[in-house]
């Protein structure tokens, strides 16, 4: 689905930023400029804890490449500039820093991008 219905959904989505992923609970969700979400990518902004279902947001910043099929689950903020490589799982609760390059399943630190 475009950007566009994210948008009309609730999601806070950034100018020039693209996905051909999927977004559940959209108005959880927040995206900055310039990014994408890759092929078959899928954000999950919410969890079951015991009994209950639970929603944390997921921040996703500027110039972001998150690889196709590639899952960023409830409450993980990822920071400007990052890259998840494709078919990696950014668990509950990540913190990924400006610049850096993520992989794997779970999703783990590679190295930070140069300038």
């Amino acid at each position: 689905m475009s950007g566009v219905f994210y948008r009309l959904l609730g999601a806070r989505i950034g100018a020039g930023t693209y996905t051909s992923g999927t977004i559940l609970d959209p108005h959880f969700v927040a995206i900055g400029s310039g990014s994408l979400m890759g092929y078959g990518s899928l954000l999950v902004p919410h969890s079951i804890e015991g009994a209950c279902l639970a929603h944390h947001p997921i921040r996703i910043g500027n110039q972001v490449t998150v690889g196709a099929h590639s899952i960023v689950m409830a409450g993980s903020v990822i920071g400007d500039r990052a890259v998840v490589a494709m078919n990696s799982v950014v668990t509950k609760g990540t913190q990924i820093g400006a610049g850096e390059v993520w992989g794997g399943t779970p999703a783990r630190f590679i190295k930070t991008r140069s300038p």
